[in-house]
Order: structure tokens, then C-alpha cells, then sequence
């Protein structure tokens, strides 16, 4: 069993949401939910926090096939993050 210590990356939730991010240990959950152990995901995330940019996720989310799980699921990370109407 793998036990994970859950705690905000304040500054990549920064640059994906956009404002201060009120991060609380529900919201937290379901962002790990959601990206879970998918190391593209994961992977695109990250190149986010290097380049200070929600880009590299958009264009993950691009690169998938329209009504595949995947898409769908960047499209819920980024509502959660943004809220609605602001997601490019």
C-alpha cells in the first residue's frame, strides 16, 4: 500500500488557476482524482509549473481525440481551477 502526503503547489496552482488559489484538502482530492497516476497528464502539469503557463496543458488537452475520457477529464481540472467561461 502507497501512502502520499497530499499538500498544495501553491505556485503551479497559481499559474493554472489564475489567481490565489484557495486550496482545501476536498479540492486537493479531487484534483488528485482527477489527474490520478497518468504520466502524460501528470507530465503536462508540470511543463505548466516550469514554464509558468497553462499552455502546456491546453495543448495536451488539444492533442487528444475529441470525446475521449482523457479530454474530459483535463476539461474538469480546468473548470475546477478556473470556474466556468474560463476555459480557452
Amino acid at each position: 500500500m502507497e501512502v502520499r502526503s497530499l499538500g498544495p503547489h501553491e505556485k503551479t496552482l497559481k499559474i493554472l488557476a489564475g489567481k490565489k488559489f484557495q486550496s482545501t484538502a476536498r479540492i486537493l482530492q479531487r484534483i488528485v482524482k482527477i489527474v490520478g497516476e497518468d504520466e502524460p497528464f501528470r507530465k503536462a502539469v508540470g511543463e505548466c509549473r516550469k514554464r509558468e503557463a497553462s499552455t502546456p496543458l491546453v495543448r495536451f488537452r488539444d492533442s487528444l481525440p475529441k470525446e475521449s475520457d482523457d479530454r474530459s477529464r483535463v476539461y474538469k481540472l480546468l473548470f475546477l481551477l478556473k470556474g466556468p467561461g474560463k476555459i480557452r
